[in-house]
């Protein structure tokens, strides 16, 4: 099934790193942001890079938190992420 946010142009749902995006706050990896589908085609999901979904594949599991925050656009997710309290 092909959808709007896959006819986009340069658009995946694989995770890619982010330059941008600081490094997770408990194990240190490094943070992937992909497109999330639960909104507008523009809706972002980061999360740590050491999560189970990401590295099962490859390799162990590395971070026990797993954190993830969305953001409507690229930018709101990424001050989410950001964001340390």
């Amino acid at each position: 099934m092909t959808t709007l946010a896959h006819r986009i142009k340069g658009h995946t749902t694989e995770p890619q790193t982010d330059p941008d995006a600081l490094p997770c706050p408990f194990c240190g990896a490094a943070a992937t942001i992909q497109y999330w589908h639960g909104g507008a085609p523009t809706k972002r999901l980061i999360k740590c890079s050491g999560q189970a979904d990401t590295l099962m594949r490859s390799g162990p599991i590395t971070c026990e938190a797993s954190p993830s925050v969305t953001g409507s656009t690229r930018t709101i997710a990424l001050r989410r992420w950001n964001t340390r309290a």
